[in-house]
């Protein structure tokens, strides 16, 4: 009985052994993945940080761009004007050019006496 106790505690030291083995290994695989996650954990970081200077750069185009609206909706109507002017100017043109036109021609008739 005693031998049969002695091959039981060297096989239960046997799986005592491996069971060590195994967790001395799991931790080590675990201990990796800590540091890959710190690695991990630390990119996510960097990268929200990028990403909120980069939403604090499009706030500033938005509010270029807003302010380039503006300036364009200010030109956009001063162009109206100014077509709307040109238009006078054009059509006035046109009329003094046909009174010239007229004054010449009566001119010209008298002269010719016709």
């Amino acid at each position: 009985m005693k031998e049969e106790l002695k091959k039981e505690d060297n096989y239960t030291n046997i799986i005592l052994e491996e069971m060590r083995s195994n967790f001395k290994i799991f931790g080590e695989v675990l201990g990796g993945f800590g540091e890959k996650l710190d690695v991990v954990r630390k990119k996510g970081d960097a990268t929200f940080e990028e990403v909120g200077k980069i939403r604090l750069e499009l706030n500033e185009v938005n509010v270029r761009l807003d302010g380039i609206d503006g300036r364009l909706d200010n030109i956009e109507i001063e162009v109206k004007s100014l077509r709307k002017d040109f238009d006078l100017i054009k059509s006035s043109l046109k009329e003094k050019d046909i009174k010239q036109f007229e004054e010449r021609l009566i001119r010209i008739e008298k002269h010719l006496e016709l």
